[in-house]
């Protein structure tokens, strides 16, 4: 376990002026309106009018917004500012931000704690006023990312995030010191990214102490039997038993059977051992979960790729062109859980030629027909049978009185 010099406190009513100085001075559309309505109720947006506002004022224009608790990174640094130290009742906004040296250096608010990594000498994932917006820490609260829409870490420093004005996904491995950029095709799809969430967890992410000990039970097994039954018993047993199991195949076997991540734990030996790995897999009810943790040279194995594949699609791309009809025709139909018509890219070209498949794939998908050859796809004739076989399929799954759109599209 890593300590995190993070603070949690409950705002004092300057903590919460500060908290709306730094919401309203943001570039966010809730930035946009908290301004407005200060500009509304104050006449301007300054640190004076927010100086003015009580703590009923600030409830009022916060809304569902007013937190209950804060966070903030107390490094050595941080730890004089007058945020951390008691302040004087009378001690307003203005003098905290320009009668003193705290506004060059002043730490940021948050609003809780998505997501924590003990790899890399500690990473954290920072929520911002409330909402869907994170922040990448390092462990001494130096950003690592800008604001998030959506941010994952994953196994051994993999990040990855998107921002609410970019839907496109990217992928970055923290090597401690810097955000190194990945290939956006070493990753299928979002859910084949090896998230590590909920592995590690810290005391300042819970209100009530006794919350977080029961992540950490004190356990102490005797022997392998002892360490099984803990495995087998407590749903945190995973975490704090890993000095027993991380290189015993068995036992490993038995805590990545109670919870996924802890394969992240196993000792490089195990990890890279084919024979445990298959066997693993085979243990497992859904094997394909474990696929994305993988090493590279284990996820491009047609064994392991032939046991993980209905659960992860995208393991398809790691050996090539697919030639079964049979294969694929499993393939497409668990893939519709995912991004089912881009798989047909994955079949060789007689396949996607074949217009009585296409059809019958098209009664679950219709825009399979974008994913064949161009002599299919620019024939307006069949475009139209496609279209017309998934709305006869979709027709007969709809419940009685639907009352939908009818076009797929």
């Amino acid at each position: 376990m890593i300590d995190f010099p993070i603070h949690r406190f409950r705002p004092r009513l300057i903590d919460l002026r500060l908290y709306v100085y730094q919401m309203a001075n943001d570039h966010f559309g809730l930035s946009d309106d908290l301004a407005d309505l200060i500009r509304e109720r104050c006449g301007e947006l300054s640190a004076y009018a927010i100086d003015s506002l009580d703590e009923e004022a600030l409830r009022q224009i916060l809304g569902d917004r007013l937190p209950d608790t804060l966070f903030v990174f107390s490094t050595s640094a941080a730890e004089q500012h007058p945020l951390l130290r008691d302040l004087a009742s009378e001690h307003t906004l203005y003098d905290l931000l320009f009668k003193s040296d705290f506004f060059e250096d002043s730490p940021v608010l948050y609003t809780g704690i998505q997501q924590v990594s003990f790899d890399r000498d500690g990473m954290v994932v920072m929520i911002s006023y409330m909402d869907q917006i994170y922040t990448l820490c390092r462990r001494d609260g130096k950003p690592l990312t800008g604001h998030c829409h959506d941010l994952d870490i994953g196994m051994q420093g993999r990040v990855l995030s998107r921002s609410s004005s970019d839907p496109i996904w990217e992928y970055h491995l923290y090597d401690g010191h810097l955000m190194n950029e990945m290939e956006t095709g070493a990753l299928g799809v979002e859910w084949e990214f090896p998230d590590i969430r909920d592995r590690d967890v810290i005391p300042q992410m819970f209100e009530d102490p006794s919350e977080f000990a029961q992540y950490y039970p004190d356990l102490h097994p005797g022997d392998a039997q002892a360490t099984a039954l803990f495995l087998h018993n407590d749903p945190h047993a995973w975490r704090v038993l890993d000095a027993y199991y991380h290189d015993e195949p068995d036992l490993a076997i038995e805590a990545v059977n109670a919870n996924l991540v802890a394969y992240t734990k196993l000792s490089r030996r195990l990890r890279d051992d084919r024979d445990f790995t298959l066997s693993l897999l085979d243990s497992l009810e859904e094997p394909g979960r474990l696929y994305p943790y993988l090493k590279d040279a284990l996820q491009r194995d047609r064994e392991i790729v032939d046991k993980c594949y209905l659960y992860c699609p995208g393991a398809l791309r790691r050996i090539g062109v697919i030639h079964d009809r049979e294969v694929f025709r499993r393939l497409f139909r668990e893939a519709l859980r995912f991004d089912s018509s881009s798989y047909l890219e994955l079949a060789d070209a007689s396949i996607r030629a074949d217009r009585d498949f296409i059809l019958e794939l098209a009664s679950y998908d219709w825009e399979v027909i974008l994913h064949s050859t161009p002599e299919i796809y620019t024939d307006i004739h069949f475009v139209e049978q496609v279209v017309s076989r998934y709305l006869v399929a979709e027709a007969e799954r709809r419940p009685s009185g639907w009352e939908g759109d009818d076009l797929p599209f």
